[in-house]
């Protein structure tokens, strides 16, 4: 098994989305106790400050944001913080991803780990769950506006691929800490057209390595 680092944030916003009663009038504050301890990255979120789940959870799947992942786990009715973990635990037994774990909602526990295997089971399953079609829009924004303590700041994907438009896509997620290297799940719109293609980038050197691989397999299949 490998760390998956912030690959994590995919079964976070899934578990989020299917226990929330509805996305509708769905506020989040980030709070002190959402703050990284473990590797001190810094959040560009707001403290103490309604914001509103979607962009919660376009900032945990695009941006990365530690805290906003933290901040996912706290937050569904009568869900404490482990108790959503264990949800996350679970829903990988369910889904038979059974080399995989879950410690924390952000990735940044170089426990948080898996297999390439277990990681194609994932997406072969979330596709198609109606929180996909949610996940998707978020994911795979080039860049969004986000509530900062003063004026809406624009925030860029994570993902090279997405901010230079070279593939479109349906799924995207960037992981990385020292432990794990840098990694990557990719699913491109040929997914839609009965291809079942995607991609899992585990332990990469570099955000260039990583990249440059991803672009010379997605050009190898023909993806646009």
């Amino acid at each position: 098994t490998h760390s998956i680092a912030s690959l994590t944030k995919l079964m976070s916003s899934y578990v989020f989305l299917k226990n929330i009663p509805s996305l509708e009038n769905c506020n989040i504050q980030i709070t002190e106790e959402d703050r990284d301890t473990l590797k001190n990255t810094r959040s560009h979120l707001p403290k103490n400050q309604d914001i509103q789940c979607n962009k919660i959870l376009e900032a945990t799947l695009a941006f990365s944001d530690n805290d906003a992942a933290s901040s996912l786990s706290r937050h569904v009715p009568n869900f404490s913080r482990s108790d959503f973990i264990a949800k996350m635990n679970e829903q990988a037994r369910k889904w038979n991803m059974n080399n995989t774990y879950f410690a924390d909602s952000s990735g940044l526990n170089p426990k948080n780990k898996s297999t390439a295997n277990d990681l194609t089971k994932f997406l072969s399953k979330i596709v198609y769950t109606k929180e996909f079609k949610i996940m998707d829009s978020f994911s795979t924004s080039k860049s969004f506006l986000l509530p900062t303590a003063g004026k809406p700041r624009l925030f860029s994907n994570t993902n090279r691929l997405i901010r230079e438009e070279k593939f479109d896509a349906v799924l995207s997620k960037t992981g990385y800490i020292n432990e794990s290297g840098y990694n990557l799940m990719f699913m491109p719109k040929q997914w839609e057209k009965k291809k079942k293609l995607a991609l899992v980038i585990m332990g990469e050197r570099s955000s260039y390595n990583r990249s440059s691989l991803a672009t010379k397999l997605l050009n190898k299949y023909d993806c646009k």
